[in-house]
C-alpha cells in the first residue's frame, strides 16, 4: 500500500462509503484512505498486536476479525476509531481462529476454523451464535446465500440467513480459494473454487423462491413474492394447486440475470 510504513503485513483491504480501509496482521494497526489510496492515515485498532485476518464493509460499518483471538472489532466512522464487538455469551470463549467475514442479506457472517465456527450480526456490534458446528475456512456470498467450505475435509455448506446451515451434496477437496461470479451468457451466477493445481469447480446454488397468496372471499386475489430466489439457468416452474378451482390458472414466469 502506498505511503504505509514498512514491517507490517497488510492482509485485508475493503472499500465502503467512499473510503478504503486496511488492516495488518500481527500488528495493532489499521489504516484508511479518503483519496482513492493516494495517501493513508494509520490508526491503532487494538492495544496489543493481533492477527487481523479479514475485513468487510456493510450497513455503514467496517468490521475486522482476528485470526488468533476471540476478537471482532468495528468502526462506524470510516476506520478512524474502532470498538470491540460483543459476542454471544453462549459462544465458548476458546473459539478463536476467525478466518473470513462476509456481508450479505443485511447481515455480517464470520467463520472460524474451530468446531463452532459461525457467528452473525446485523450491525457489526452485537454477534450471535449460529446453528453451524462445522469448521469453516472459506466464505463467500452470492445468489442470496452464504457458502462455506472447510479446507480440511471438503465439506460445503450454505445458508440464506447465516443462522441455519445445510450441507450441500458432494464434498470438494483440495481447494485453495472460493469466489462468486456471474455468467452473462447463461444469465446465471455461481460459486467457483480453485485448487493448488489451478483446477476449478463450479457450485450452482442460490436462495429459494418464497411466495404468499392472498385470499379474499375464498378466492386467490394476489400472489406476493417474499423472496424471488436466485441462480436460475431457466425460468422455474410456478404451480398453483386448488381442488376447488373453476378453471386453470395461467401464469408466466420471467427471470432476469438469474433472478
Amino acid at each position: 500500500l502506498p505511503t504505509l510504513g514498512a514491517g507490517d503485513e497488510w492482509t485485508s483491504l475493503t472499500y465502503g462509503n467512499g473510503v478504503f480501509v486496511a488492516v495488518a496482521r500481527n500488528s495493532s494497526k489499521s489504516a484508511y484512505s479518503v483519496n482513492n489510496g493516494g495517501s493513508w492515515t494509520e490508526v491503532d485498532i487494538s492495544i496489543g498486536d493481533d492477527d487481523w485476518i479479514d475485513l468487510e464493509y456493510g450497513n455503514t460499518t467496517f468490521v475486522a476479525i482476528s485470526g488468533s483471538s476471540h476478537t471482532i472489532k468495528y468502526s462506524k466512522d470510516n476506520g478512524v476509531t474502532w470498538v470491540e464487538g460483543t459476542l454471544d455469551t453462549s459462544l465458548d470463549s476458546t473459539v478463536n481462529n476467525w478466518t473470513q467475514i462476509q456481508y450479505g442479506n443485511g447481515r455480517f457472517v464470520a467463520i472460524s476454523s474451530d468446531e463452532r465456527s459461525s457467528v452473525y450480526s446485523f450491525d457489526g456490534v452485537t454477534w450471535y451464535e449460529s446453528n453451524l458446528f462445522v469448521k469453516g475456512t472459506l466464505l463467500e456470498y452470492g445468489n442470496g446465500v452464504f457458502v462455506l467450505l472447510n479446507v480440511e475435509d471438503g465439506v460445503c455448506c450454505q445458508s440464506e440467513d447465516g443462522v441455519n446451515w445445510r450441507r450441500l451434496n458432494g464434498d470438494i477437496a483440495n481447494y485453495a480459494a472460493l469466489t462468486f461470479t456471474f455468467d452473462s451468457v447463461l444469465n446465471k451466477g455461481y460459486f467457483v473454487t480453485i485448487d493448488d493445481s489451478l483446477n476449478t469447480t463450479k457450485i450452482s446454488t442460490g436462495s429459494k423462491a418464497f411466495a404468499r397468496a392472498r385470499i379474499d372471499n375464498t378466492k386467490v386475489t394476489e400472489i406476493g413474492m417474499q423472496q424471488t430466489g436466485s441462480g436460475y439457468a431457466v425460468p422455474p416452474t410456478f404451480t398453483i394447486i386448488d381442488p376447488n378451482n373453476s378453471q386453470e390458472v395461467v401464469t408466466q414466469v420471467r427471470t432476469g440475470e438469474g433472478v
